[in-house]
């Protein structure tokens, strides 16, 4: 009689794997064969893989349609794009405790990814637009908001987008124009990561974080940032396991009394920005109108709005946005610009044809070529005049999104059609941005080539399928809000960078990441930029980091 125990206990196991396997008939959709069964799958496939873009190459090899869990669909089709990010296909719907604690069962329960992104301070929750589930609160909250990310707007702002471009344009001139030897040498990631988070900290805040002036990391956000962004990509596919680390109850509880500290690497900063504006305001009262030289702020709108949402928005909520701003506005404006640079130098005839038509079409500089004080500020009108321009950063955006995230919905319990595919209730669907813009239907075969002028060569109705096609900024009702602002932080600064520096590629030294290899695998190489043969390795790291890309400037005759 005891020997039945161990084959019980063998079809028990046999049988909730086929459970998990058939799932709601997902096995006709294909994909990699563990991945039917658990989540954790997806967490070993991004493990040790920082130089590649795992969802991708699984579109690549198995079709628009790859089951990458148990009742996890990723879709690269375009169509699948309008139908997922609505709001009938919600972030994150509430699940029980046992739910939540689940392992092999948590595939085929609902995701918590989002709840993985929340910032936490004082052993609280704070939610970022992004971490935000409640689809009716958010979709008020954006509203209540909407105003002050208008382009017009934001138009308002480029005064303060120049004055920080203007400093980015003296330290360059400054410290490295015209050097020789290591002195010249600048890392040109570095310098968009300082450019990119002071423009936020100067529309935030009212002033700059200080990037730009120390030339590195201030406080740690930037590495601390990283590090939050990672954990949310690897943690978010087994949720579960974020109630064993970063939101363990007992910790959370031992923080709320001041017994451990469980807040959120980026969170200290944005308290101490908010506390010192609530006290300069006279204690934060909801009568706030804050100005800063004349006008307002992005923290000020967030106040006002506050004073005109009393029931939407209190001072967490406040905080959160602050967040929002600081996690997504800086790196990922800071790495297309990145990309971009280092695609024009890779290829010298896009950069020569971008500044034929920058030294044709825009305006002479503003100030005497004979001043020491000498810049080129394209205006943000000016610079919507420029097509090739247009078109380098809508095929960086294309061939080098910032994120790699796999942006999860779920499906209404009434099932649904997606990119003409039936999908059952409650099933978990998604894109990836990296999938997205190598789909050859769209793109044409040579998707993996920097090439500006697919935006300028196709009919409208092909233009209309790539710009619906972009998902660097997501979509649906859940678009990035600051969207317009990393445009205008962009189309200013390249054409303002390239018409005050001549700019020429150094080198690219960079780790070579064995997958899963011991650690003294690692090797270093380097490769220059004018072998267009040479691919591009980057960091996957959640953001899509690239590092070392160094370059030398000399101003331009």
């Amino acid at each position: 009689m005891a020997n039945i125990w161990p084959w019980l206990l063998a079809a028990v196991v046999l049988g909730r794997l086929a459970y998990l396997r058939y799932y709601n008939k997902l096995n006709k959709f294909d994909g990699p064969f563990l991945a039917s069964f658990t989540n954790l799958w997806r967490a070993w496939n991004l493990c040790g893989t920082k130089n590649r873009m795992p969802i991708a190459e699984l579109h690549e090899r198995y079709g628009e349609v790859v089951r990458i869990g148990p009742n996890v669909l990723s879709f690269s089709n375009p169509d699948a794009i309008k139908e997922i990010y609505n709001k009938s296909f919600v972030k994150t719907p509430e699940c029980s405790h046992f739910e939540k604690v689940g392992v092999l069962t948590r595939g085929v329960q609902q995701s918590e990814f989002y709840s993985v992104a929340a910032g936490v301070n004082k052993g609280v929750a704070v939610q970022t637009l992004f971490s935000q589930t409640d689809e009716v609160y958010h979709d008020k909250l954006r509203r209540s908001l909407a105003s002050a990310y208008s382009m017009s707007n934001v138009m308002q702002y480029e005064p303060f987008v120049d004055k920080t471009i203007d400093v980015f344009l003296e330290q360059m001139d400054h410290r490295f124009a015209g050097k020789e030897g290591p002195d010249g040498i600048v890392d040109l990631p570095q310098w968009m990561r300082a450019y990119a988070f002071d423009v936020i900290g100067e529309l935030t805040y009212g002033e700059r974080h200080g990037f730009l002036d120390s030339g590195g990391d201030v406080e740690g956000i930037v590495s601390s940032l990283r590090k939050a962004v990672a954990y949310g990509q690897l943690i978010g596919t087994v949720p579960f396991l974020d109630y064993l680390f970063w939101r363990n109850p007992v910790l959370l509880w031992l923080s709320k009394r001041g017994w451990y500290d469980a807040t959120s690497p980026t969170v200290p900063f944005a308290v101490r920005h908010l506390g010192s504006r609530l006290k300069a305001a006279g204690g934060g009262n909801d009568s706030i109108e804050t100005k800063w030289e004349g006008r307002e702020d992005l923290l000020a709108k967030f106040l006002n709005a506050k004073r005109d949402n009393p029931g939407l928005i209190n001072d967490r909520t406040v905080l959160g946005l602050s967040l929002s701003m600081v996690n997504a506005g800086g790196d990922t404006t800071a790495i297309t610009l990145s990309a971009l640079f280092y695609h024009l130098l890779k290829f010298p005839r896009c950069l020569d044809k971008l500044l034929e038509e920058l030294d044709g079409k825009t305006p002479a500089e503003r100030l005497p070529s004979d001043d020491p004080s000498f810049k080129r500020i394209i205006g943000w009108r000016e610079a919507q005049q420029l097509p090739y321009l247009e078109a380098c950063v809508k095929e960086t955006f294309r061939i080098h999104p910032s994120l790699s995230l796999f942006l999860e919905r779920k499906v209404p319990a009434s099932g649904a059609t997606v990119a003409g595919h039936q999908v059952p209730g409650g099933i978990i669907v998604g894109c990836n941005a990296w999938a997205l813009h190598r789909n050859k239907a769209v793109w044409g075969d040579d998707v993996e080539a920097y090439r500006p002028e697919r935006w300028l060569e196709c009919d409208a109705e092909v233009a209309a399928l790539r710009n619906r096609t972009l998902f660097q900024f997501g979509a649906g009702s859940h678009t990035c809000l600051g969207k317009n602002i990393s445009l205008l932080e962009m189309y200013k600064l390249v054409p303002s960078f390239l018409r005050t520096f001549e700019v020429r590629p150094e080198y690219i030294p960079f780790l070579v990441i064995h997958a899963r290899g011991p650690a003294n695998t690692s090797a270093l190489r380097q490769i220059t930029l004018n072998e267009p043969e040479k691919d591009w390795t980057v960091l996957n790291i959640g953001f899509i980091e690239v590092a070392d890309f160094t370059v030398r400037i000399r101003r331009r005759s």
